[in-house]
């Protein structure tokens, strides 16, 4: 009786053994298992709270493959030419809602991916109330300085329109479409790339501000510079430093700029 004793208080001591991860459930029977790696069939149902390099590769080609695409052969064909970059710049009625269905399925492609692969989205805390609605506007007004800052340092401001013209010319496409870019692009840089380990966070924010500038090319290569680097820094900065790293403030100032334009001189000196 006693070496039997002894027996079972060393199975319970094995039994615990750091490192191992016992979970209870209905699987077998109701028996517990203990996940000593990946071959348990529980080890399946946890979720995975950081991407991977080729997580991010794959995301980069559902979500701006095709955009950098346009946005390079239109750069190109241009010759970096101010007067024909311009017409890139204007969007129709039409084209709006092409964008936001095409972008809706890219959108789509690259959840159900992170789906298939097990992704924690309560990873991302977005949470819409009167503070970040009021923090996006400010958001906003300080990006909209610095890239006018930017700007006149190349060339007139009078290039941005005014805010009355840009309120005006509003088209309910334009702010349909705008709602769901200003997610889209953000929930990618702040949410995907900010989503890997740790120690790979630097070169993630790199490679994060290569790829805003890559699909803003169409726009002129300086102007894909300032909206990649200075923005995309600037956005990076304040995410990193804000204590509930609540992602929808950035929604909000990046919608708010795809409406107005990211610029603020020339709502008071709109012939600067």
């Amino acid at each position: 009786m006693e070496n039997k004793e002894n027996r079972d208080s060393k199975e319970n001591r094995d039994s615990k053994v750091p490192g191992a991860e016992t979970v209870s459930g209905p699987v077998g029977g109701g028996r517990s298992l203990t996940l000593d790696g990946e071959t348990s069939p529980e080890a399946v149902k946890i979720r995975r709270r950081e991407l991977g390099w080729l997580d991010l590769a794959v995301l980069t080609l559902l979500m701006f493959a095709y955009p950098i695409y346009v946005s390079t052969a239109q750069f190109l064909a241009s010759g970096n030419s101010m007067e024909r970059l311009e017409e890139n710049w204007h969007f129709s009625a039409g084209d709006n809602y092409s964008l936001f269905i095409l972008q809706s399925l890219m959108l789509l492609a690259a959840f159900l991916y992170l789906l298939w692969r097990r992704f924690d989205f309560s990873v991302w805390k977005i949470r819409y109330n009167i503070k970040a609605l009021l923090s996006g506007g400010a958001i906003f007004v300080a990006a909209a300085l610095i890239m006018d800052v930017y700007t006149m340092m190349r060339y007139s401001i009078g290039l941005y329109p005014s805010l009355w013209q840009a309120l005006a010319g509003a088209h309910p496409s334009l702010w349909l479409y705008s709602l769901l870019n200003g997610f889209y692009e953000e929930i990618f840089f702040l949410g995907m790339c900010m989503a890997l380990p740790r120690r790979h966070i630097r070169l993630a924010f790199v490679y994060s501000l290569a790829v805003r500038v890559s699909f803003h090319t169409y726009q002129g290569l300086a102007q894909a510079l300032g909206l990649g680097i200075l923005l995309g820094s600037f956005f990076f900065f304040l995410y990193k430093r804000s204590k509930d790293k609540n992602l929808a403030p950035f929604f909000v100032a990046h919608t708010i700029a795809d409406v107005l334009g990211l610029g603020l001189a020339a709502y008071f000196w709109p012939s600067a």
